[in-house]
């Protein structure tokens, strides 16, 4: 958990498991989940872990309207 001031973030890794049989043959199975907590919101996320991309823009002191 990462504490900014009086904004909060949490990222946390929920299940990160794998197996492997060498039995007859090479299965392996590896299973991620990420629960994102951000401003109260939860948010989880699971198979397409390496499309989620985050940016944290709160320290940049932006200004004017998004376009």
């Amino acid at each position: 958990m990462a504490h900014f001031g009086s904004f909060m973030e949490t990222i946390s890794i929920m299940g990160i498991g794998y197996s492997v049989d060498f039995s007859g043959g090479i299965r392996m199975n590896l299973d991620e989940h990420l629960l994102v907590v951000w401003k109260g919101f939860e948010q989880k996320y699971g198979n397409a872990l390496r499309l989620l991309k985050s940016f944290d823009l709160s320290c940049n002191k932006l200004s004017g309207e998004i376009p």
